[in-house]
């Protein structure tokens, strides 16, 4: 009774699509890289700091006066998607997008891997850290967390044709 429970237990922590083994080399099978294009418009500012006296017919004024004037910025959203190939032939689905704050700077812009292959780190879950090498010997490392899709089961082998 034991060992079914353990067995059981097992299979559940691989329902995921993950298994046990977290890190691993995976290959990218498909590969698309999808702009969005936004506007956005920033305010214009106005400060002033300073003192205005009024004597009769005469005024005197002292300060410092700023405007920046509204202005128009506008870019592209890159929206990444790739379909891997893991070790065991399952396929899984990961993305990761651009991120801005309307009233502010981008707060964070998608890596996009130039390579066919690289290794995959699935132990936080939703996530996965893809990370590979750049330059021309690929020593330096740069890695990116993309969001885990759909994972698809391993296609059965083709049958032997005679």
């Amino acid at each position: 009774m034991k060992t079914i429970c353990v067995l059981l237990l097992l299979a559940a922590a691989t329902v995921d699509g993950t298994a046990n083994a977290q890190k691993m080399h995976v290959k990218v099978l498909d590969h698309q890289v999808n702009g969005v294009p936004f506007t956005r418009v920033v305010p214009g500012v106005a400060t002033s700091s300073g003192s205005a006296t009024v004597y009769g017919n005469t005024a005197s004024a002292s300060g410092n006066s700023v405007y920046l004037p509204p202005h128009v910025v506008e870019g592209s959203l890159t929206h990444i998607q790739m379909l891997l190939l893991l070790t065991d032939g399952r396929r899984v689905g990961v993305y990761c997008n651009d991120h801005i704050i309307l009233m502010g700077p981008r707060i964070h812009a998608c890596k996009n891997p130039e390579v066919d292959e690289f290794e995959a780190d699935f132990s936080s879950g939703e996530k996965v850290k893809l990370t590979w090498g750049v330059g021309l010997d690929g020593k330096k490392k740069v890695s990116e967390d993309y969001i885990v899709g759909k994972v698809f089961p391993a296609s059965p082998p083709e049958p032997i044709k005679p």
